[in-house]
């Protein structure tokens, strides 16, 4: 259990929930990418632990709600890498999908997400829980 070492932060019920929470989010990706080397899943999960942990710290004790902040999180790093690294390439189709944007945003925004959520927000006025689901629903088209 990957939560073992913080018992004295939380109640058994909540470790309950962050371990099931864990759980259904590494099966989700098991089924997903059969194909990770060693490496891969001791890296992915790592980062479900520490994502489910951070989120819990924050008062988040939920375990659909846990499971679906670690998934966006670990799947959204890995196609967002792709586009900051093709930049250039995605400006057309960020453009299309979010027409208020500049080029001059674009040029500014240089293929870091946070950018890109924060220029989204500004120019449609969007919450930031609405901007990053969204964005996230843009990156599952790749």
């Amino acid at each position: 259990m990957p939560f073992r070492d913080y018992s004295p932060f939380f109640l058994p019920e909540e470790l309950d929930a962050l371990t099931a929470a864990y759980e259904a989010a590494w099966q989700h990706l098991r089924l997903n990418r059969p194909t990770l080397s060693a490496q891969q899943v001791r890296t992915l999960k790592r980062n479900l632990a520490q994502i489910i942990l951070a989120s819990a710290y924050a008062g988040k004790l939920n375990v659909e709600e846990l499971k679906e902040i670690a998934l966006r999180s670990v799947s959204g790093h890995s196609h967002w890498d792709r586009v900051a690294r093709n930049w250039k390439l995605f400006r057309d189709e960020i453009k299309h999908k979010w027409g208020k944007l500049t080029d001059e945003d674009l040029i500014a925004i240089n293929g870091r997400r946070k950018h890109l959520e924060g220029k989204i927000q500004e120019r449609y006025g969007h919450a930031e829980d609405r901007v990053r689901n969204d964005v996230d629903d843009w990156l599952k088209t790749f």
